[in-house]
């Protein structure tokens, strides 16, 4: 979407709509991409140009995500109306050579056969999110958002699903996005929750990078909230460096 910019004494704003999270509210939404405050004293006045920005476009939800180190902004925000919900890490690794494929598991690209069973997983996985951190925000609306997330992924020439069986049963899938020849995100990945806390998630995540190293790649980033230990704690078994995390707010016009 077209980016907007406040640019003024007081601070610097740009933001956009965000059609992806129109669905939290039935209404449209908006992200706040990056925020400088130059002057306090002024910021809160020309910040009130972005809210007539809101209510002409219609917009019930904003997210923000800034960097950690930036306080300031993110007491703005705050001071504002805004609420935090959560870190985010964008974890990586850089040496694939150290994974090993693990006996017993399988990873190919996803069909269309693999749809339901995909999209019954990410409705019920993910739990531990922004959405439901945020109790004014339904539950019921964070299980159809990545339902729906995970779907769009098998038509969305951007991206590409693979699905991993362990044993010859499914136990994961993993939607992934190419930005260069040498580098892969995953954007939404999930272990079947009736195979969590077994301990086949690293056998499965290592088999994946090993795939990814057969194709040429040796970078692979992912995305992952603060809220989700588990797969912190997954990612750093695996041996991800993980950069400085940004801050996740949330603002809910009344």
């Amino acid at each position: 979407m077209p980016q907007e910019t406040i640019d003024t004494a007081g601070l610097r704003l740009t933001f956009a709509l965000a059609p992806w999270d129109q669905d939290i509210r039935g209404a449209p939404a908006a992200a706040i991409q990056s925020l400088e405050v130059r002057q306090s004293d002024l910021a809160e006045q020309d910040f009130a140009r972005f809210l007539v920005w809101c209510r002409t476009h219609g917009v019930r939800f904003v997210t923000a995500r800034l960097p950690h180190h930036q306080i300031d902004a993110v007491g703005f925000l705050e001071q504002v109306g805004f609420r935090f919900v959560e870190l985010n890490y964008r974890p990586h690794t850089k040496t694939l050579v150290r994974y090993a494929a693990a006996d017993g598991v399988l990873i190919r690209p996803a069909t269309e056969d693999d749809m339901v069973t995909v999209a019954s997983v990410a409705a019920q996985v993910f739990q531990a999110t922004r959405f439901t951190a945020d109790t004014r925000l339904s539950r019921d609306v964070n299980s159809q958002r990545y339902r729906s997330w995970a779907l769009a992924a098998f038509c969305n020439p951007d991206q590409g699903v693979f699905v991993g069986f362990r044993q010859g049963t499914f136990a994961a899938f993993f939607v992934v996005e190419r930005p260069s020849v040498n580098t892969i995100h995953w954007s939404l990945v999930a272990m079947d929750p009736a195979l969590a806390g077994r301990g086949f998630a690293g056998d499965v995540w290592s088999t994946m990078l090993v795939h990814h190293r057969a194709d040429g790649v040796d970078t692979v980033s992912t995305s992952i909230s603060s809220l989700n230990v588990s797969a912190m704690n997954l990612y750093v078994s695996l041996g991800f460096s993980f950069p400085e995390p940004s801050v996740t707010l949330h603002w809910l016009p009344t």
